[in-house]
């Protein structure tokens, strides 16, 4: 009897080869993501051929791309034709109102990725430039991608807070604004500030442009590591801003909120948090790396880190309520 090869056989050898090789299919999808495949085809069937010339590439090339994404499931195949499946159709055909198609972001950190051992090695990014440096392309992109994650949690974190005693919230580091937009929904009357860098906010506009909100939601612009920020509020909220940043440096940065908020001010944090033991949950741990290799000195920290620092800057830690995207809101109290 011949006697299996333990690679086939093993099931552990065989999950670790699927890791191993994970990079294969993201860069699948990445690349057809940047040709426009699933748009191309949009709601109808297709040739090879009609999608080559619409996507500008060559056409055998085209077809083997097309058939790992059939064996991915991420198109169907009748006969020499191809369709999107329900998933694609919704979510990466630019015309769709949820389209997240638009992966260039990663696309960008794909070469970051690559230096992830040289990284581990040094201890510190291979090459870093802020924010405020890079092309506003960068910048477009990497707003674009912070909307559609904030797109798919902003309602169910904002429905978590209490704003009843809320007339007037700062939303630090806003990003896409997508959390100002649903602040504003769920409370009219409150005062609603977006805040961040003057490259970010040219994108962040758009966002608040076409919800109809430019009137309803004030932007204001700045660096926060380095500038005052003006006013006073009865609430501060920072979404994916401190694990950027270091332990010390995310101190004074909470010092700073701190003189911000009126009297029994609220500090709301929502953020990644890593358990004590650095293992969990996963998404926590791939968060530390992307981290390494994208930022001087940011990090993932634990919810005791959270609770040391917010002490640091005088605050009263009051809750911390668990989301359902691997996260945690952190309430805070002058």
């Amino acid at each position: 009897m011949r006697k299996a090869h333990a690679l086939m056989s093993d099931d552990s050898a065989n999950s670790l080869l699927q890791i191993a090789s994970a990079f294969q299919q993201s860069r699948c999808l990445l690349s057809a993501c940047e040709l426009d495949i699933f748009t191309i085809i949009g709601n109808d069937q297709k040739t090879t051929k009609e999608i080559a010339i619409s996507a500008g590439s060559h056409e055998k090339s085209t077809e083997k791309l097309l058939n790992a994404l059939c064996a991915m499931q991420l198109l169907n195949k009748t006969e020499n034709k191809y369709s999107n499946t329900k998933g694609t159709r919704r979510y990466l055909v630019k015309t769709r109102p949820e389209y997240i198609g638009n992966m260039m972001f990663l696309t960008h950190q794909w070469e970051k990725w690559d230096h992830l051992t040289e990284a581990i090695r040094t201890g510190k990014a291979v090459s870093y430039q802020d924010i405020s440096d890079k092309p506003r392309e960068w910048v477009a992109t990497y707003v674009e991608s912070s909307y559609w994650r904030a797109l798919q949690k902003a309602p169910d974190v904002v429905k978590a807070i209490n704003l009843q005693d809320i007339n007037s919230i700062l939303d630090l580091g806003c990003g896409s604004g997508v959390y100002s937009i649903e602040f504003k929904k769920a409370k009219p009357s409150m005062s609603v500030t977006a805040y961040d860098l003057p490259t970010v906010l040219y994108e962040t506009l758009k966002v608040i442009t076409r919800a109809g909100m430019e009137r309803d939601i004030e932007i204001v612009s700045g660096d926060f590591t380095r500038d005052e920020i003006p006013g006073k509020y009865d609430a501060i909220f920072i979404s994916k801003v401190l694990l950027y940043y270091s332990f010390w440096e995310n101190v004074a940065l909470l010092n700073k909120l701190f003189n911000l908020l009126n009297h029994k001010g609220t500090l709301i944090i929502h953020d990644t948090v890593i358990n004590d033991n650095k293992t969990a949950p996963e998404s926590a741990t791939i968060d530390a790396l992307h981290l390494l290799v994208n930022t001087e000195s940011g990090d993932v920290f634990t919810e005791s880190d959270l609770w040391m620092m917010l002490k640091e800057s005088w605050f009263t830690h009051q809750k911390t309520i668990a989301t359902p995207f691997d996260t945690s809101i952190i309430i805070a109290q002058k």
